[in-house]
């Protein structure tokens, strides 16, 4: 389901990191975009925002079990 709206997006944002799969968040993502990290660092792309978005997922996971 494509999000037409911000409102969509963000309910589509919380629901694809909450299954824990970052191949779904990406969904939301363009190709070609870049995503900045909360230490200011840049992630262009999907492969490298899937790495990022995966950590944040594992991270997550972690916290939640602790």
């Amino acid at each position: 389901m494509p999000a037409r709206t911000p409102e969509e997006c963000d309910h589509l944002f919380g629901e694809y990191i909450n299954s824990g799969d970052p191949d779904r968040l990406l969904k939301l993502y363009d190709p070609a975009c870049s995503l900045v990290q909360r230490d200011g660092n840049v992630a262009t792309g999907h492969a490298a925002i899937r790495e990022v978005l995966g950590r944040q997922i594992a991270e997550g996971s972690d916290r939640d079990d602790a």
